[in-house]
């Protein structure tokens, strides 16, 4: 299982892991798919046991943390959209109530809240209204990242003091300006962000993570 092996790899790096969910982690959401919402692994079910809550909060290092999940399941059609339910909305609003104006917030989600072909193509929307929704419930906070994926194309957006990022891909035929990963590094109070091109070696990755 493709997760076994990932977890396996997850192992052997020397620092916590944090969980985003992606679409790809839901189970049986695809009419291909022989699986219904009467297995124990459906949608959301195998991920939410295997790793984490869908949506959660950490504090690290005095930043905090909002892991979301930014992927509604369609039952009828075993598919999905984008957004953000009710349910969530209403925890990232107690969330906020207790989190103090100044304390440095990070957002991590898989699909994006501003669309990275925004910034090539006049025609695609940059920010959804319900990205606007979300992202009006943290104006009066410290928000200062939004760590975003799903489209497989890297970006790095600063406006109106936050970072947008969005971190390419490792898959298999992602074009090569986009094909690695980003490494986020916070120092003395001020984030950092460095591509990392797929293939990389260690020794390589850290030379690309020093450059100044």
């Amino acid at each position: 299982m493709l997760f076994d092996l990932m977890d396996k790899e997850l192992k052997l790096l020397k620092m916590p892991v944090y969980m985003t969910m992606g679409n790809h982690e839901h189970v049986g959401i695809t009419e291909l798919s022989p699986i219904d919402n009467t297995n124990p692994d459906w949608g959301k079910r195998m991920y939410e046991k295997r790793y984490a809550d869908r949506f959660y909060s950490f504090i690290y290092e005095g930043w905090k943390f909002f892991i979301l999940d930014g992927i509604r399941i369609i039952e009828e059609k075993k598919n999905y959209t984008q957004g953000i339910d009710s349910l969530q909305i209403e925890w990232i609003k107690e969330e906020l109530r207790a989190t103090g104006k100044n304390i440095p917030i990070v957002i991590s989600i898989h699909p994006p809240f501003i669309n990275p072909h925004a910034m090539t193509d006049s025609k695609s929307r940059a920010l959804s209204k319900s990205s606007e929704d979300i992202m009006g419930l943290f104006k009066d906070h410290n928000l200062r990242m939004v760590l975003q994926a799903h489209n497989h194309i890297f970006m790095s957006l600063f406006t109106e003091g936050i970072h947008y990022i969005s971190g390419g891909s490792t898959a298999y035929g992602t074009e090569t300006k986009n094909d690695g990963y980003i490494m986020v590094t916070i120092k003395n109070n001020t984030e950092y962000f460095k591509f990392i091109p797929t293939g990389s070696t260690v020794r390589e990755a850290k030379r690309i993570i020093n450059l100044n």
